[in-house]
């Protein structure tokens, strides 16, 4: 089983580990990311997110139009 840490939960968990460049790292960057121990970079910035407050999953099959998306810039 793998662990992903994402934000506040893959700083805290850089800092239990006792390595100051991983710590470092997770501070330096917006939104970090943690596979297990090791720091992940996506390939291009997350620019929107899904609410998925704002999803009724009843009607699932409707069109990503119909979706609440948040910009996260």
């Amino acid at each position: 089983m793998n662990y992903v840490r994402l934000g506040e939960f893959a700083h805290k968990h850089s800092q239990k580990l006792g390595n100051p460049g991983l710590y470092n790292w997770c501070l330096s960057q917006e939104r970090p990311i943690l596979v297990e121990d090791e720091p992940a970079i996506l390939p291009e910035p997350v620019k929107y997110v899904v609410d998925e407050r704002c999803i009724d999953l009843g009607n699932y099959h409707k069109s990503n139009d119909e979706k609440t998306y948040k910009n996260t810039e």
